[in-house]
């Protein structure tokens, strides 16, 4: 479910994560019927500075390294930094059937958000959780995870409408952006807590620390609806 983005811009090629997103596939099933019965797609997160300036992106999943697919920006959310992307089509129908020949699995399943506030001071202990990191780091081709524990809530002054941070020990590096800081939820499931946006070093907080981008997994069908645009039918 988290690839590595790789986007064409003037300075070059510039590389990021994302992943696919459940809440996403089940609010355009739900809003957008219609579409639905159209055409069959993923609908993938990501962070917009990721996409930004791009004049084409690629997907690039494990199972297909050497096959770049090529992805549509569907739609950008600039003051949260949130963008949605999209595989349809033969790249996807490709994707779909390397997959299932070399695992068995017939669609590749996509991620759900949880609420972030589950760990807000009243209803979280760190002693008896962590989160996980997942993303391609500095052009790793291959997926890298890294494990830490949720320090504390933090407000970055200057950071456009969604100022409020997490702030984690999971190390997060350039080519993190855009990929999924996950949680194990109260009944087990894996989750998506936020979504790694940038990396605060010694020089911006006196201390080094990492941080992901606060994402409430209460509001996806809000953020989804600013992200998705209406689509009419001809």
């Amino acid at each position: 479910s988290v690839f590595q983005l790789l986007c064409a811009t003037p300075a070059g090629i510039e590389a990021g994560t994302a992943w696919i997103s459940q809440d996403a596939a089940d609010y355009v099933a739900k809003t957008f019927p219609h579409l639905a019965q159209q055409e069959d797609s993923y609908y993938c997160v990501t962070n917009a500075h990721v996409v930004r300036g791009a004049s084409s992106v690629m997907g690039r999943w494990q199972v297909a390294r050497r096959t770049d697919l090529p992805m549509s920006v569907l739609s950008v959310a600039a003051d949260v930094d949130l963008a949605i992307v999209k595989l349809t089509g033969e790249p996807k129908k490709y994707l779909d059937a390397l997959v299932h020949k070399r695992t068995g699995v017939r669609v590749i399943p996509g991620l759900k958000v949880m609420d972030s506030d589950a760990i807000m001071p009243t209803r979280y202990d760190p002693k008896l959780q962590s989160v996980t990191s997942m993303g391609y780091p500095l052009g790793c081709e291959m997926l890298n995870r890294t494990v830490g524990a949720v320090q504390a809530w933090k407000r970055v002054p200057g950071s456009g409408a969604c100022s409020l941070y997490i702030a984690h020990t999971a190390t997060i590096q350039q080519g993190n952006s855009g990929g999924p800081l996950t949680m194990v939820d109260p009944q087990g499931n894996t989750r998506v807590l936020a979504i790694n946006s940038m990396k605060a070093t010694g020089a911006t907080t006196g201390k080094p620390l990492y941080w992901g981008f606060f994402l409430f997994s209460s509001l996806p069908s809000n953020r989804f609806s600013s992200l998705i645009p209406f689509y009419k039918t001809t």
